[in-house]
């Protein structure tokens, strides 16, 4: 069935409460492990990245109700994605066979680090001649989208990495947006420095992934 189509039914029914909406309203477990759970484990099993998937599942974890989160703990029940969620993450090496095959997903990761380069630089360009709290409010909403990727792709990437290794990335991510950002959007000179820069962050990225 098209998405035409199936956007089509979905406006013949009408205004309503999806099943799994009103199953958080309640209180009650919601269905995600048996939609979207059950199919990012065969997505594992067959090494095919799923990041829109995987951030629907970990979004609908975080409002699913906390007693029953405790309860998955507590019994070991729910999918093997549900356990491996950010409350207990994996540590490196112990991660099963389809994941050390396969790369944690970490949708969007150059997209927040775009927002947050502007956020905190474009001003210098576009706004000097204005007050800063102007140039403030304006930075804040652009980095309110940044935060809106980061924080969802933090959750699905901590537990396939640590708190360390995800630090390292951003960096190395943010770096490679900013050079080009300095040189095409801030007319600032190409330098050497940027690749002894770049050099750096390799060897630290060394220290933090060789365990």
């Amino acid at each position: 069935m098209s998405i035409e189509k199936r956007i089509a039914g979905a406006e013949k029914v009408g205004e309503h409460k999806t099943s799994m909406l009103q199953d958080v309203e309640t209180g009650r477990e919601p269905e995600i492990d048996a939609l979207v759970g059950s199919v990012l484990e065969i997505a594992r099993l067959q090494n095919i990245l799923t990041p829109h998937l995987d951030t629907v599942h970990v979004l609908v974890k975080i409002a699913e109700p906390d007693d029953h989160q405790g309860r998955q703990a507590d019994t070991g029940t729910g999918s093997r994605l549900t356990r491996r969620q950010p409350a207990a993450p994996v540590r490196p090496g112990t991660a099963e066979r389809a994941d050390a095959d396969h790369p944690p997903d970490h949708p969007c990761c150059c997209r927040p680090n775009v927002f947050l380069t502007f956020a905190w630089c474009a001003h210098l360009r576009d706004l000097s001649a204005k007050p800063w709290w102007i140039a403030a409010l304006v930075s804040w909403g652009i980095a309110f989208f940044e935060y809106m990727i980061q924080v969802p792709a933090n959750r699905i990437g901590y537990g396939s990495l640590t708190l360390a290794q995800l630090k390292i990335m951003q960096e190395i991510i943010a770096l490679s947006v900013f050079v080009p950002f300095a040189v095409f959007y801030m007319d600032q000179p190409l330098k050497l420095d940027y690749l002894w820069a770049s050099l750096c962050l390799v060897g630290a990225a060394y220290f933090m992934f060789r365990t």
